[in-house]
């Protein structure tokens, strides 16, 4: 992140552009002049959605959400108990976003910003029964317990969306946009290695070792839709092979 801070893995995962380092690129971003990747996709059949359990005028997304092209915006408000509000927990979240899913005309896009990976990570079940080192710090026994439930939750609703009919042909992108910083500070301009995980639909002959940015999502989101690349991205798909474009943000 830069100067939006979390909020700034929207901007290139949106717009395959760079963050700003003063302020939240989405906040002050003219669409008009952008190709969001959801305008764009909407633009070529498909419903979009943006998920979030917190509340909507954070990091203005209740009027930045719109503007960028999704149809729906699910926040706090559309959400219950445990799956809303900062302490939402993952798996309270996801479960009320797949019947959400399963209520949208195919083909659909959805964006899923969670909640619990991010700090204080106090919310978490205590009594789970981890088995993890009583001389660890506080934070770092908070943050493997969260982590732990993080990592079901995923599983849980990544297996959810594989079980219904539309799962088999959604393709899931995982990414993050910031190192936790429980351990070692890293400087705010140190690159981070943060987590990217793409799993189509079926099996795809890809492989590649080269540098991945945010910047790349959106390419590869319309290459895997097979939709044609707008012009003005600057990330490359990653399911195509080639070196790819290394672009940072100094």
């Amino acid at each position: 992140p830069s100067g939006g801070g979390s909020a700034d893995a929207g901007v290139p995962a949106l717009t395959s552009l760079l963050p700003l380092a003063t302020h939240s690129g989405l906040i002050t971003a003219d669409p008009d002049r952008l190709t969001p990747l959801p305008r764009h996709l909407s633009q070529h059949g498909y419903a979009t959605i943006a998920l979030h359990p917190n509340r909507p005028s954070f990091y203005a997304r209740g009027e930045t959400f719109p503007r960028l092209g999704f149809g729906r915006f699910a926040a706090a408000r559309d959400f219950r108990g445990p799956a809303a509000g900062w302490l939402a927990r993952d798996d309270a979240f996801f479960a009320q976003a797949l019947p959400m899913l399963g209520a949208l005309p195919e083909p659909f896009f959805a964006y899923c910003i969670t909640m619990q990976s991010h700090g204080p990570f106090t919310n978490h079940d205590a009594a789970a029964g981890l088995e993890i080192d009583v001389n660890r710090h506080r934070i770092e026994r908070d943050y493997l317990q969260t982590m732990a439930e993080v990592d079901a939750a995923l599983a849980g609703f990544t297996a959810g969306i594989r079980a219904t009919d539309w799962g088999q042909r959604t393709a899931i992108i995982l990414f993050s946009d910031h190192l936790s910083r429980v351990r070692t500070p890293v400087h705010p301009r140190d690159p981070e290695p943060i987590v990217l995980a793409i799993e189509p639909p079926r099996p795809m002959a890809v492989s590649t070792d080269r540098l991945a940015t945010h910047l790349d999502i959106a390419p590869t989101v319309v290459d895997l839709a097979g939709i044609p690349r707008p012009p003005g991205w600057l990330g490359a798909s990653l399911v195509r092979p080639g070196t790819g474009v290394a672009v940072f943000n100094d």
